[in-house]
């Protein structure tokens, strides 16, 4: 079952155990982010290298906390029903089962002391990271577990031209049909909760799931780049832009169970208790 982690947690999986040089990592990460420090470590017995990010801090009681990237080289054996969830939700890479197959080794990527940066600033940080590990290791794929997909290494260091907010895996958009519904359907997103936003949510019948798609991402993309502003009760452009779709903060139909900004689409459209 996905849960709801308020962090953004990416595990790298590779054909065979990978070969980690901190130092070419460190070198990488420094090309793509200012003043990052490395330090090695150990949590719950398994080697760690620590990015510190010693310009981006958290000022608390007794002092002040440095946002970090951590990396576990070798964090687990690779298991496929580890990503059961992510594989039904990986609309951008059809070949998703097949690229995975023959994984063994899964290494991964985290963020700590981040929670109270802005949404863009803790993106930058660990896609920086990510970045410079995806480049150096070159896994197979990537499975971003807070946005529950995965993505090949080829599409995300195509991406990297983008700011990471907008590479694959930064935001998904999933899509369920509600059987013997009389043709109900959610989408929702996955990946803005994590970086302190509210995820979107619409549960709809009768409009195309790739314009829904559409919508939800644009809007996502809005409060990304301008925050939380938008309240319950405003409007939003629908599908069409001339149609207008009321906000509301619902608890989620989905899980992981959060708190979302649900859309809704109208009478005509509207599912559920929505009409």
């Amino acid at each position: 079952m996905p849960k709801a982690t308020q962090t953004q947690v990416v595990e790298l999986l590779h054909g065979s155990a990978p070969d980690f040089d901190a130092a070419d990592i460190l070198r990488r990460a420094r090309e793509i982010l200012p003043n990052v420090e490395l330090r090695d470590g150990q949590a719950d017995g398994k080697d760690v290298l620590m990015f510190w990010h010693p310009m981006h801090v958290t000022h608390i009681k007794d002092g002040t906390l440095q946002a970090q990237t951590t990396v576990m080289p070798r964090y687990k054996a690779f298991d496929r029903g580890d990503y059961t969830e992510e594989l039904q939700q990986s609309w951008g890479c059809p070949n998703a089962a097949e690229l995975i197959r023959d994984m063994k080794a899964v290494s991964m990527v985290t963020e700590l002391f981040a929670h109270w940066l802005e949404p863009q600033e803790r993106a930058m940080l660990f896609h920086g990271v990510l970045q410079a590990l995806v480049e150096i290791t070159r896994p197979t794929a990537l499975a971003f577990v807070h946005s529950q997909q995965i993505v090949s290494t080829a599409q995300y260091l195509e991406d990297c031209e983008h700011e990471p907010i907008y590479r694959n895996g930064s935001l998904n958009v999933r899509f369920f049909r509600i059987e013997d519904s009389g043709g109900e359907m959610i989408m929702d997103t996955r990946g803005l909760y994590e970086l302190g936003l509210h995820d979107l949510q619409c549960h709809y019948r009768g409009l195309d799931p790739n314009e829904v798609s559409r919508k939800l991402r644009d809007v996502a993309g809005y409060i990304v780049q301008n925050g939380p502003i938008i309240k319950s009760g405003e409007t939003v452009p629908g599908v069409p832009e001339s149609e207008k779709w009321r906000c509301q903060f619902e608890n989620s139909i989905l899980e992981p169970k959060r708190e979302l900004l649900d859309l809704n689409p109208g009478k005509k459209f509207a599912a559920g208790r929505r009409g």
